[in-house]
């Protein structure tokens, strides 16, 4: 018979960065069905949602172009034909900007 998906499970962040993080997990039973794997990322206060990202393969997703030094809530969950799994909610944060790197590029000439 086929059901809706079980959650992803056992979410870790694998890596992170001023402006990016990367999570994965282990997939939950698919219901019998293909099913596609999403992540959201809310800031906490106020509680808005900044990035919509899924991946079709597996519960393991990239996430870029975030500011640096913010906490975020990550909601992940499943989908298949037959609904939505439950809902995964982790925390976790961006690293703090480093003080040695500048968006502007120095350039000395020799003459």
């Amino acid at each position: 018979m086929k059901e809706i998906p079980s959650p992803p499970h056992n979410c870790s962040l694998v890596n992170k960065t001023a402006h990016s993080l990367t999570v994965e997990c282990m997939p939950g039973y698919s219901g019998g069905l293909e099913q596609i794997f999403f992540l959201q990322v809310y800031t906490l206060d106020p509680n808005r949602l900044l990035k919509n990202v899924s991946n079709q393969q597996s519960p393991y997703f990239s996430i870029d172009n975030l500011p640096a030094g913010f906490v975020f809530k990550l909601i992940i969950y499943a989908t298949n034909r037959k609904g939505q799994s439950k809902s995964i909610e982790i925390t976790c944060s961006t690293s703090e900007p480093s003080p040695w790197k500048s968006d502007f590029l120095i350039i000395n000439l020799l003459i």
